[in-house]
């Protein structure tokens, strides 16, 4: 959750690493929470205008305590120029979900990011889309407003 401080701060006090350790298990998800053998997820499949191919993108979630959350994801694509980026924007986003905590601000940064050369367009039902890692954001936050909706119904039925 991001907090906008709007007072000048006088002082600070660090958490002990218990106690950070805690906080974070108690929050659901965290770096020391096992995968398992199988998880639940969507796939979700675009493609640019510009471009001569699709790029899938699959979001696994894994739930605790009742409540889902995104745990892994995983791109891919048959483009040889785009392999780096992709590799390691599966990487990072994968270890931010383990982490636990709230990301969902990279929503709103990966939306942002532009590429006038080969990725800016229209496209229909969505509008400008800045690029193909715009388009990753877009998907991410369809897949958190998806698992909200399911965590407020099963918290409903409880």
């Amino acid at each position: 959750m991001t907090v906008k401080i709007d007072s000048k701060i006088t002082g600070f006090a660090v958490v002990a690493p218990e106690k950070l350790k805690q906080d974070l298990k108690s929050t659901g998800l965290h770096e020391e929470v096992e995968r398992g053998n199988v998880l639940n997820g969507c796939t979700y499949k675009f493609k640019n205008p510009l471009k001569d191919f699709s790029i899938y993108v699959t979001i696994n979630d894994k739930e605790i305590e009742g409540i889902l959350y995104p745990y892994e994801m995983f791109l891919n694509c048959k483009d040889p120029e785009s392999t780096q980026w992709v590799f390691a924007l599966t990487q990072v986003l994968s270890g931010l979900f383990r982490k636990g905590g709230d990301c969902t601000y990279l929503i709103d940064a990966l939306i942002e990011i532009n590429d006038p050369e080969k990725g800016s367009h229209v496209k229909p039902g969505v509008g400008f889309v800045n690029s193909d890692v715009a388009e990753i954001g877009l998907i991410l936050r369809k897949h958190f407003k998806h698992l909200a909706a399911l965590n407020s119904t099963a918290h409903k039925e409880e």
